[in-house]
Formats: C-alpha cells, sequence, structure tokens
C-alpha cells in the first residue's frame, strides 16, 4: 500500500519535493490541499448540472420548471373553435463528450482531450442535445432530439498529457484557460433589512428602508424582491417580470394570496387580542393605515369583518 501523501508544507521552497511531486502526482489527495480547497466551488458548480451519483440536476430542475407547452390550431391561438391540441415538453439534456469535429474525417480515434484544445487552439466543448416529446391531441408520445449546440466542458483530469498539480475548475476556449468568476451574492431565501438611500429615487413617498429578499427556485435561478416602506407608512412590494419591474401593495399580495378577511391579516401580522404585538402602537397602527388605504384605492372592506 502506498503511503499517504504529505500535504504540510514550510516556508523553504523544497525543490526536490516538488520535482517529485511533479513526476509522480498522488494518487490519493491533492499534494496542495488549500488551493483544492479554493477550486472545489468551481468543479461542484458545473458537476451539478449533470451530477453522476443519482441527484437530481439543476438541467432537470429546470426542465420542470419549463413545463409542458401547449398550442391550438386555431387563429389567435387559444383554444376556443380549435380542432386540434399539441403539446410540447422538454424531457431530458444530454451532453456529450468532446469529439473532432465533423470536418475531421481521416481521424480513426474521435476524441479529444484538453492539451489537444491547447495545441489547436480550440474549445474543449461537447454537443449539447435535448430529447423533446410530442402529443396530438393527447394521443400517443412520440420523441425527437434536437442539437442545441455545443457546450464547453470544465476541467479538473491528470491524465492525458494534463499537469501533474491539475486542480481543475476552468475550461478550454480557443486554446486559452478561461475561469468564470464566482460573484458573492445575497444569502437566499433571507429577508435582510437595508438602509438605501437610492430607495428614495423611485418617487416622492419612498424612504431610504426596505427589506430585500433574494428567493430562488429549485434549478438556481433567483429573483430579487423588495419591500419598500412608505413615508406615509405604507408599504410596496417590488419584483421583476420578463424584464419588466412591478410595484404593487403589499395588501393587495395579501389578500389575493389566501382567501381570508381584514381581521385575520390584521391578527397574522400583529397577534391576538392577548399577544404583546398589540402593545407595539407603532405597528398596529401601520397596519390598520395598510387596510384602510387598501379599502379607499381598491374597493370596500369584507362584510365579516
Amino acid at each position: 500500500m502506498a503511503p499517504k501523501t504529505e500535504t504540510v508544507w514550510d516556508h523553504e521552497y523544497n525543490t526536490l519535493r516538488r520535482e517529485n511531486l511533479f513526476r509522480n502526482p498522488p494518487t490519493d489527495r491533492s499534494a496542495y490541499p488549500l488551493l483544492q480547497i479554493a477550486v472545489d466551488p468551481h468543479i461542484e458548480s458545473f458537476n451539478a448540472l449533470f451530477p453522476s451519483d443519482g441527484r437530481t440536476g439543476l438541467i432537470t430542475h429546470g426542465l420542470v420548471d419549463i413545463g409542458t407547452k401547449t398550442f391550438y390550431d386555431s387563429t389567435d391561438g387559444s383554444s376556443a373553435g380549435a380542432r386540434n391540441k399539441l403539446t410540447v415538453r422538454y424531457k431530458s439534456v444530454h451532453l456529450q463528450k468532446p469529439t473532432l469535429p465533423p470536418t475531421n474525417k481521416f481521424a480513426k480515434n474521435r476524441e479529444i482531450f484538453p492539451s489537444e484544445c491547447r495545441e489547436r487552439h480550440a474549445t474543449y466543448r461537447g454537443k449539447l442535445t435535448a430529447t423533446l416529446e410530442y402529443r396530438i391531441n393527447d394521443g400517443d408520445p412520440h420523441e425527437f432530439v434536437r442539437e442545441l449546440g455545443n457546450m464547453p466542458i470544465m476541467i479538473k483530469l491528470v491524465q492525458r498529457h494534463e499537469e501533474s498539480e491539475e486542480l481543475g475548475g476552468y475550461f478550454i476556449v480557443n486554446g486559452n484557460e478561461k475561469i468564470i468568476r464566482m460573484l458573492l451574492m445575497n444569502r437566499r431565501n433571507y429577508p435582510m433589512a437595508i438602509n438605501r438611500p437610492s430607495f428614495q429615487n423611485r418617487g416622492q413617498a419612498y424612504t431610504p428602508y426596505g427589506i430585500i429578499m433574494r428567493s430562488v427556485r429549485p434549478d438556481e435561478t433567483s429573483q430579487t424582491n423588495v419591500l419598500h416602506y412608505l413615508s406615509d407608512g405604507n408599504v410596496t412590494f417590488r419584483f421583476s417580470w420578463r424584464k419588466n419591474e412591478y410595484l404593487v401593495p403589499v395588501m393587495m399580495i395579501l389578500k389575493a394570496l389566501v382567501e381570508t378577511n381584514d381581521r385575520e391579516i390584521f391578527e397574522g401580522l400583529v397577534g391576538s387580542a392577548s399577544s404583546k404585538g398589540t402593545e407595539n402602537t407603532f405597528l398596529t397602527d401601520r397596519v390598520e393605515l395598510l387596510l384602510r388605504t387598501y379599502k379607499d384605492n381598491f374597493g370596500r372592506a369584507d362584510d365579516n369583518d
């Protein structure tokens, strides 16, 4: 059994030790664990697209979010007056291994590796294909495959003439090594109260106070939502939909989510009559103001309030 790799380094150059590691790369672990820890998030983020351990990948979550699309043969595309219905959905997406381009008709071995891509100034990429399923008038499903283009593949392999100290986490594009820089983002699904002076530029009644939350879907796509506190005591909810920004009174959203009345909303925000929340006059006044403003602007209150 081979001895374990020594991962402790001192302040010396250790020339002979580095040369020995270069000639005989370790097989049990990385000789530079701190560097490997820094690179691991890049590798894990790419592996999350197409995991090999049986877990559901991010691509699969994205396909579920797309769902099934329905089309009708009517003039306006609606079900009224339509004779036939077509439903289409993505069934799966596959990433193939990198191979030589079809223009190369002489090579017997069609596989291509990162070292060759560096020498040929090519991109280490694989063909991305999607399997789609369609039904006509809810009949039997039929499948067909479509190519989605080529996708760069992340590097991490000591074999195939790669570096003995290969840490991975980058791509080879046109023969050059490129890395996708990760950005610091707000904590997911966590409301954070902030004081941002730029909020006041959105309107006359807007204050610098708000609550921001980055909501994340199962496929890791995110949506930033903001609650704006207004100088008159009202609260608006800001969100984006199809590259358009909308501002909606928060009370309208509370009434649209469930079938409820003003009293249930008041007790849900403040608490019951015996709770300590009723002693907070600032909170109770603001909730009452939200309910009254909604009643004055968007209709009458419920009959059972």
